[in-house]
């Protein structure tokens, strides 16, 4: 179990990264896991907290996951787009499944649903998360 939830916290980094890019902010440090203790102002953390077989001996597995983006609390005007919604954005897609099948080698992505976004504030950033539950496999 513990690659699986490996490879869906790498699969969802590289979803990040690419979100990252895209936004033009350059190097946003990405993380995956949630034992990484130096990190910037600005940065994304893809968790896979836990997994439950869809039923037994199926390989089939539902994955709890977290997208969380730390930044800096912005003077938001109308139209601003932050680093948080570019970096959702591209997990609140219709193609989310093949994007992430295709991000990491020996992975199938069935279905991922969106379960809860939670903001807060710590320490003038915003702490934004994004729990997901991806339904994927192990392949060979």
């Amino acid at each position: 179990m513990y690659h699986l939830l490996y490879t869906t916290e790498l699969a969802c980094a590289n979803i990040a990264t690419s979100a990252s890019v895209a936004y033009g902010t350059g190097s946003v440090p990405v993380y995956h896991g949630l034992d990484t203790d130096t990190k910037a102002l600005t940065y994304i953390v893809c968790s896979a907290e836990n997994a439950n077989e869809d039923f037994p001996e199926s390989g089939i597995w539902h994955v709890k996951t977290a997208i969380q983006v730390v930044e800096m609390v912005p003077d938001l005007t109308s139209g601003v787009t932050t680093l948080t919604d570019k970096v959702f954005s591209y997990f609140l897609t219709g193609s989310i499944e093949t994007d992430l099948s295709h991000s990491v080698g020996n992975y199938a992505v069935y279905n991922v649903t969106t379960e809860d976004m939670q903001r807060t504030i710590q320490d003038n950033q915003w702490v934004n998360t994004l729990m997901l539950d991806v339904v994927c496999a192990l392949t060979n």
